[in-house]
């Protein structure tokens, strides 16, 4: 019976040695968490050149209406603008014109610092938008276009998707007078082929244009475009122009999202609040507890006899 005691009482010492270790074990464990992140958005940029002989004209619209933000704190930035009109001439003649109805831009995110899956998005929209060159050379137009990205996870499977829709999307050119209707939900970068309208290979125009960058575990980006339009035209001499021209250069942007996460393993002692151990170190706690059991009861069997 002695022996049986004393055998139980280094049991329960083994026990609970094992115990208060295990649990300082736990609560050494560092904890991954979403540690910043970040998202853009802007309904329209613009920047074409047209120029020849006699001279040059210009169209220039810088990232507009712009929405931004970088968490943490958590944030949502909303802005709005107003309709839109650029036009460049040259010796009086309308060379290049681009007109918008309105513009939308939002940027939000709950990335706050704390524990467990956090996101940032982006989305940017465009209503009546119509781009014309040389009095419909290349015309495109637009009832509405929308884009969104979105990124979201946690620390080891972070992702994202993106989205663009599409409204009474066209582009045409009085060279076939035969227009292109666009996907209303194209697939990710689609390229319209654009040799039907007699411009294949000098005009690109890419719908659903979508980038990723990041590994999917400490970070992760996504950039969405519904519209790309790159005009690079340097010989326009077999067409005939309201005036001498040789190039038509420069990218039109429409409805850009973009966001961006990054997070990672916390080190030992920065585990956050209520912090829990890790399945391997609660598997190492099960055999540890199991061990010194089977021993305790091999030893009670032994004293017993």
């Amino acid at each position: 019976m002695v022996m049986n005691k004393v055998s139980s009482l280094v049991w329960r010492q083994r026990f609970s040695l094992l115990l208060g270790l295990s649990l300082l074990m736990g609560c050494g464990i560092g904890h991954a968490k979403v540690i910043g992140g970040s998202s853009e958005a802007y309904a329209i940029e613009a920047d074409v050149t047209l120029g020849g002989p006699l001279g040059s004209s210009q169209i220039s619209v810088d990232p507009t209406p712009f929405s931004s933000g970088s968490a943490p704190p958590p944030y949502n930035d909303s802005q709005q603008g107003d309709s839109l009109q650029a036009q460049g001439e040259l010796l009086g003649i309308p060379l290049v014109s681009l007109t918008i109805g309105e513009l939308e831009a939002n940027a939000v995110s709950d990335i706050d610092g704390s524990l467990g899956d956090k996101y940032a998005s982006a989305n940017a929209t465009v209503k009546n938008f119509v781009f014309d060159v040389l009095d419909g050379l290349l015309t495109l137009s637009v009832a509405q276009a929308s884009s969104s990205a979105t990124v979201s996870g946690d620390h080891g499977a972070l992702g994202g998707f993106g989205t663009v829709t599409l409204d009474g999307a066209v582009i045409s050119s009085y060279i076939t007078d035969v227009p292109i209707i666009l996907d209303s939900n194209p697939a990710p970068n689609t390229a319209v082929d654009l040799s039907p309208l007699g411009l294949g290979g000098i005009i690109t125009l890419v719908l659903n244009e979508q980038k990723t960058d990041g590994d999917g575990i400490n970070n992760y980006a996504l950039t969405v475009n519904a519209i790309r339009l790159t005009l690079d035209v340097t010989d326009l001499g077999v067409l005939e122009l309201p005036v001498p021209l040789n190039i038509i250069t420069g990218e039109i942007i429409i409805a850009h999202s973009a966001a961006s996460i990054s997070a990672q393993q916390g080190p030992r002692g920065d585990a956050g609040p209520n912090p829990v151990a890790e399945p391997a170190t609660l598997a190492l706690m099960g055999l540890g507890f199991t061990a010194l059991y089977w021993q305790a009861r091999r030893k009670a069997a032994v004293s017993f006899a």
